[in-house]
């Protein structure tokens, strides 16, 4: 493809951009927008009137899940497991990138996840940067803050610009689908060159350092010339593969899974309800609300056709779990304010195993007069944590002999779905 040709392409790209813009602004100009009530779903309508608080139900499915997963951990307990409360594909099989933007994303610590606005590289660069090595001479010490300072300005530097070449790519590849981002990085993109060159000459002064300082010290000076070497800071699969998870679930071969709860009570009572800012249910501002219990039983199951653990690593060691171990203690810190580690740190948690589902069903068991609800309302949205509706899914009433009823919820969904991950905890 010639220069003008793709010049002529990002030229109608940024043509549609200003088009859809003036479009949108007078669209608001002319119009006046109504903000329309959420109605609530099937499974969250229920469970808020007619049952015990939903937390409850969803802390009931979390002890499970850990108690199905820790079948086959030996005994690891629960330290770094984590329950997922959204729904988050596991696709990497047919989009390799998306394993490397859930395992770089830093998750808070505790017993559900909750992603947040750090990345692992960005915080492992600042940790290796903030030990203090010792040098024998002052000048040794001023070339080594030059270096990583030089290091860090180049890395930071070439991340964004490859950032902004990938997001061009994506427009650009609508009009051209066969040409590779390798292609369109080596014409388009001539700026990411001169930083990668930069990081390697300064990565280059890094490790020639190595041999001015105590030996102690050398394998945070090693970690680092790593560190830098690399330029993707990707994520594989180590064991089993999502792609063969795939195709045995298919076919019926994969590990069924299935957890199941219950409540049952016919008391009464007055108690605060929490509500976390995101998750499978409403959030309310009332601080205190009469809960209704049904004195007829309840029983939920959620399965599903396959599940699979699959352990994840760095590509080539690009965090080294003995660095991080061996300098993470505040006395080798240059700056001791900062805090990457433990309970409240910014990198507390580093991924080592997905676990995902195939093909997800909700069961709910219940009296006749429960059952009503869903055999009157006829409604097709449903969710409860990780496991919503999609296009495709159905709801499914049955009565049983004995006179109670089965609600089943199918999701129908073939893209296996994340439902807990288990870390390594710094």
């Amino acid at each position: 493809m010639s220069a003008e040709e793709v010049k002529a392409i990002k030229n109608k790209i940024i043509a549609e951009a200003l088009a859809d813009a003036e479009e949108a602004e007078t669209q608001a100009d002319s119009e006046e927008f109504v903000m329309e009530p959420q109605s609530e779903d099937a499974v969250t309508a229920f469970l808020s009137e007619k049952y015990l608080d939903p937390t409850v139900l969803w802390e009931k499915y979390r002890q499970s899940l850990f108690t199905f997963i820790n079948r086959n951990r030996k005994g690891q307990g629960t330290m770094g497991l984590q329950v997922i409360d959204e729904q988050i594909a596991a696709n990497w099989d047919q989009y390799p990138r998306n394993l490397n933007f859930m395992a770089n994303k830093v998750s808070r610590y505790g017993s559900e996840y909750e992603e947040t606005a750090l990345t692992l590289p960005e915080q492992y660069e600042r940790f290796l940067l903030n030990i203090d090595i010792p040098f024998s001479s002052n000048t040794d010490r001023s070339l080594m803050t030059a270096v990583r300072s030089k290091l860090a300005t180049s890395l930071d530097k070439y991340l964004s610009e490859k950032k902004l070449c990938y997001e061009d790519y994506e427009l650009f590849k609508e009009y051209v689908p066969n040409m590779s981002y390798a292609a369109y990085e080596h014409t388009e993109c001539p700026s990411l060159k001169v930083y990668k060159s930069r990081v390697e000459r300064a990565n280059g002064e890094l490790v020639e350092l190595t041999s001015r300082t105590q030996g102690a010290f050398k394998g945070a000076i090693d970690a680092t010339a790593n560190f830098f070497d690399e330029y993707e800071y990707n994520w594989m699969e180590t064991g089993s593969t999502l792609s063969n998870f795939k195709k045995k679930a298919k076919v019926g071969q994969a590990t069924k899974f299935s957890v199941k709860f219950n409540s049952q009570t016919s008391m009464k009572e007055t108690r605060k309800w929490t509500y976390r800012k995101r998750g499978w249910f409403r959030r309310r501002s009332s601080s205190k609300t009469e809960v209704r219990f049904n004195s007829e039983f309840f029983n939920m199951e959620v399965k599903a056709d396959g599940i699979q653990a699959i352990s994840v690593a760095p590509v080539n060691d690009w965090i080294s779990y003995s660095a991080v171990e061996n300098y993470k203690s505040p006395n080798y810190a240059l700056d001791k304010s900062l805090n990457f580690f433990g309970k409240d740190g910014t990198m507390p948690l580093l991924p080592k195993t997905y676990y995902v589902v195939y093909n997800p069903t909700l069961l709910l068991h219940m009296g006749k007069e429960d059952s009503r609800f869903f055999r009157e309302e006829h409604r097709s949205s449903f969710s409860f944590g990780p496991f919503n509706s999609n296009k495709g899914s159905t709801i499914e009433v049955k009565e049983n002999k004995d006179g109670t009823y089965l609600v089943t919820f199918k999701t129908n969904n073939h893209v296996p779905q994340i439902i807990a991950v288990d870390n390594h905890v710094f």
